[in-house]
């Protein structure tokens, strides 16, 4: 791909974030005479964005800014490398030549690599690989989404890349193949990006593109969707399917507590249940049940003392105190619904509920229609921009619901009605950007707040 570039070509890179930047730096250690102009929506410190890119020595360089600008900076390019957040739709239609980052991380990476993608999970199910596969001596290493930039990593020999891959970096890549590819799962999410639920998806399933072989692994929600592309490469389901193609396996736990793994030619163990489900509040059944499924494909022995050392990342139902025999639980994590509601079905006590953030184009409503089936949520406390209407929303479902217009109010109210030997579970299912720039810092500040007395 990257071959056909002469000196002559000019590459847009629309965004100066991490990814732009780290793309810049690739193409100007490879390329020395290609040109680059970077375009932001936004006003950039043009000084700060210099200092970043004469790091990398990067000197044939130009940046336009500001929207108005946009028609400008078309006409100067040939080729554009978006950065993940910018939405297709903004340049779809442009007659104009699209380079990803993760082609561009194809191009010059032609090892084995797993890929793991989903709405819930990914960061999770990546980490805990990375950490099983370097305890079972395998040089792996976690990129993309999570970690350092693609194209600043330096793979040495033996390495095995573990990919965290986002809808967002996946709906424009054309050449990626992974060995192993994994689709956690799929509930709505994004859709102010991709603009509908069947965008999304495609997006999702572009992991599969160009695999044709290895392993694929995904839920069973995605079995026609998954048979539509592939016809030989192994798959495996983390639950049952019916009526199994030659090429398909699931995971079942029989009554014996076995984990085994059932195909039209039988089923052998790969694992024991009753040994994770030791872990099972501490770890979803389809993260342990994914890494086994790798480990076994790898034909590498699994020790689930593994799993013991193993850290959750912070901010997913996260203890973070207990105050006056209150639990407060920090799961800022949570920007969608289907993780408040997992979050919630894990609590056996009163729960006071923190809900809030932006709906990212989904319609949250449908929320309320399942929490109403939930016996221990005892109140819920909206916050942030959407407070009102998700309240108005709530109404006919729940009468114990307030509304505050940030955090701070939030947490000052549940502290107030929270009585012994109930939780505060903090679980947005929004996304943080109506009052933080990012789950992290809308998490910190939660235990900042709950410490504050």
């Amino acid at each position: 791909m990257l071959n056909k570039l002469t000196s002559l070509d000019v590459i847009g890179i629309w965004g100066t974030g991490k990814v732009g930047r780290s793309a810049a730096h690739f193409l100007n250690t490879y390329y020395k005479n290609i040109k680059i102009i970077f375009f932001d929506e936004k006003k950039v410190k043009s000084c700060d964005l210099e200092f970043e890119l004469l790091k990398f020595e990067l000197l044939k360089f130009e940046l336009i800014e500001e929207l108005e600008n946009i028609e400008l900076f078309f006409s100067k390019i040939n080729y554009l490398i978006p950065s993940p957040g910018i939405p297709k739709y903004k340049y779809i239609s442009r007659n104009i030549k699209i380079i990803s980052e993760l082609d561009i991380f194809s191009d010059f990476y032609k090892n084995n690599s797993i890929a793991i993608t989903g709405t819930v999970g990914k960061t999770t199910t990546v980490l805990l690989l990375d950490h099983c596969l370097k305890l079972a001596n395998i040089n792996s290493i976690a990129l993309g989404n999570i970690g350092e930039p693609l194209l600043l990593w330096k793979p040495e020999k033996d390495s095995l890349p573990i990919l965290e891959l986002s809808s967002f970096q996946l709906e424009n890549s054309n050449y990626y193949a992974p060995q192993i590819s994994v689709i956690i799962n799929l509930y709505n999410n994004h859709l102010d990006h991709h603009l509908d639920f069947n965008n999304y998806k495609k997006a999702k399933l572009n992991i599969l593109k160009n695999q044709k072989d290895g392993l694929i692994i995904t839920h069973n929600s995605l079995v026609q969707e998954i048979r539509a592309i592939n016809k030989k490469i192994p798959v495996i389901y983390t639950d049952f399917v019916p009526d199994l193609y030659p090429n398909e396996s699931y995971i079942l736990q029989e009554s014996n507590q076995d984990l085994v793994l059932i195909n039209l030619n039988g089923k052998h163990k790969i694992g024991n249940y009753q040994e994770f489900n030791n872990l099972q509040q501490r770890l979803a059944k389809d993260t342990v049940l994914i890494v086994l499924a790798i480990f076994n494909f790898l034909k590498i022995k699994f020790d689930y003392k593994y799993l013991t050392s193993f850290v959750l990342p912070s901010h997913r139902a996260e203890t973070i105190a207990i105050k006056n025999n209150v639990e407060y639980i920090d799961d800022s994590k949570s920007t969608i619904i289907e993780a408040t509601l997992h979050a919630l079905k894990m609590q056996n006590k009163p729960t006071i509920l923190l809900l809030g953030g932006v709906s990212k184009g989904v319609d949250r409503q449908n929320i309320f229609k399942e929490l109403v089936f939930l016996n221990q949520l005892k109140f819920i406390i909206f916050f942030g921009k959407e407070a009102e209407m998700l309240s108005e929303q709530a109404f006919s479902y729940f009468k114990n619901i307030a509304s505050c217009k940030n955090l701070e109010e939030a947490v000052i109210l549940a502290k107030k009605i929270a009585l012994s030997g109930e939780v505060v579970l903090f679980s947005p299912s929004g996304a943080s950007f109506d009052l933080f720039n990012n789950y992290q810092e809308r998490g910190q500040r939660f235990k900042e707040l709950v410490n504050l007395w």
